[in-house]
């Protein structure tokens, strides 16, 4: 009994050391009072490697499971990032993301909307870009306070007239808090700060809603192998690779020869419709209604459906037999897609 008393002691001394740590960094962290400052240095040519800051923080904490005190709510933040190739080295803020859905854009680039804890914000993020409709109504279902550089029309009428209740954050008109970086290319460098994040936040009202939005758990038997995914972006620029590791259970994406700051243990693929409107080459893409589905987890692959009546409503995923597709804990990547026939594993 007396060696079981130590222990257990041990373990609330080291998480109480944990906890005291997490408190000071939040607390006594110095926010960058410059308009304009400087991205960490790349590490090597053609790849970037995510800086060390906060994002420890977060991967301290999520493998500590402490099940009482497991939190059952959040409230988001969404910021649209762009994807274009010269600003893929410049990605910061990725990995603190809980989930990351990515859409085609004009000429085909992707762009990313990607999802925050209000509680627990990167350093950095960016470089920030434009709105568009369809991200609208892909962020619905978590109800984030949103922040983008301008927008198509429609994406700024809707946010204007919106009766949703979402707020959004235009960086063009909020130079203080949307700052230049000195050390990426124009127009790639427009980045957010946690602070100035926290700024824009202090008087706007967090929206809570209960997470995860799907279902959670082990990988069962079902699926068939799938270490490494390869998606066809029409270019050696833009093409996707994804690698699994074992080890950490999570996935490495390399997007045009740059390896993303996001480790993601979810990868999904939605196919639905993308249509060409309008003379900019702008783009429609459903995010209601059902199509085929993809589930990449633990190295393995499941093949389902999506479905989703309304855009208030989340994405519900099933497999074949009508049981609900399980995801694993921490990171998820949403791609819609036109076609899986861009989408090849082994």
């Amino acid at each position: 009994m007396q060696i079981l008393r130590r222990f257990l002691l041990g373990i609330i001394f080291l998480l109480t050391l944990v906890c005291t740590g997490m408190l000071i960094v939040q607390v006594f962290g110095l926010p960058i009072p410059h308009i304009r400052f400087a991205l960490p240095a790349e590490p090597r040519e053609n790849v970037f490697v995510a800086p060390l800051d906060s994002s420890s923080e977060k991967s301290i904490i999520s493998y500590l499971s402490l099940s009482p005190f497991q939190q059952k709510h959040k409230s988001y933040i969404g910021i649209v990032v762009e994807n274009h190739e010269d600003a893929r080295p410049h990605h910061r803020g990725l990995d603190k993301a809980d989930i990351i859905q990515e859409y085609f854009a004009e000429g085909f680039i992707t762009r990313f909307f990607v999802l925050f804890d209000r509680k627990d914000l990167p350093k950095v993020v960016g470089p920030v870009r434009s709105l568009r409709p369809y991200v609208l109504d892909g962020s619905l279902p978590w109800r984030p306070v949103i922040f983008h550089a301008g927008g198509s029309p429609e994406a700024l009428e809707r946010v204007e007239n919106s009766d949703t209740g979402l707020v959004a954050f235009n960086g063009l008109w909020l130079e203080s808090h949307f700052l230049r970086a000195d050390d990426a290319p124009a127009p790639h460098d427009l980045f957010l700060q946690r602070d100035r994040i926290q700024d824009l936040l202090s008087e706007t009202p967090a929206i809570h809603i209960p997470v995860p939005l799907y279902a959670t758990g082990p990988v069962g038997s079902s699926g068939s192998g799938a270490t490494a995914i390869r998606v066809n972006y029409f270019s050696s620029l833009h093409n996707v690779q994804y690698s699994y590791d074992q080890w950490l259970g999570r996935y490495t994406r390399i997007n045009g020869g740059i390896e993303s700051p996001a480790h993601p243990r979810n990868i999904v693929f939605l196919a639905t419709s993308t249509n060409e409107i309008g003379p900019y080459g702008r783009l429609s893409i459903k995010t209601t209604g059902q199509g085929k589905v993809l589930l990449f987890r633990s190295g393995k692959v499941m093949h389902g459906t999506w479905s989703r009546d309304r855009i208030e409503d989340p994405f519900a995923f099933q497999d074949a037999s009508g049981k609900m597709l399980t995801f694993a804990n921490g990171q998820t990547w949403m791609t819609f897609i036109d076609d899986f026939v861009r989408v090849k594993w082994e």
